[in-house]
């Protein structure tokens, strides 16, 4: 999945605080970093949730919370959990525990920097450990990571 296809994608939702999907608001709650998500309808491709820090450079000189500032003119912080939800909001409310357990799992995966060979990528689990950090939850910035 191309994250910046999914940004500039017309069919794209950014969701935050109280209008997160179902998955977003659990893994909102096990986090101490916030969490923003994108819902999309694109179609094709790689189904599955994906989980990137908004630091994370997405073109050259431009990192995802810069993106996301200039197509929805919200400003997160860098080191907010950004979720990408394929199908509008991944599983829905009624989905089995079996089910948002196994997105959790690999949302998880995925952040903590785990590889698929079990050996972390400790650049990747480093910068969002320090970008969890810098982004605290703070009064000068909201749970969901939006800068006020």
């Amino acid at each position: 999945m191309n994250i910046l296809e999914v940004v500039w994608d017309s069919g794209t939702f950014l969701h935050v605080e109280q209008d997160l999907p179902p998955v977003a608001g659990l893994l909102n709650s096990l986090l101490a970093a916030p969490v923003v998500a994108l819902s999309t309808g694109l179609a094709g491709g790689d189904q599955r949730a994906l989980a990137l820090m908004a630091g994370t450079e997405v073109m050259p000189g431009a990192s995802l919370a810069d993106v996301l500032f200039e197509e929805f003119s919200v400003e997160i912080s860098e080191g907010t959990v950004v979720l990408v939800l394929p199908d509008n909001g991944g599983p829905a409310e009624g989905a089995s525990s079996q089910e948002m357990g196994t997105v959790l799992g690999e949302i998880l995966v995925q952040v903590s920097g785990l590889s698929a060979s079990g050996h972390y990528d400790k650049s990747a689990l480093h910068a969002g450990l320090a970008g969890a950090r810098q982004a605290g939850t703070g009064a000068a910035e909201g749970r969901a990571g939006i800068v006020q």
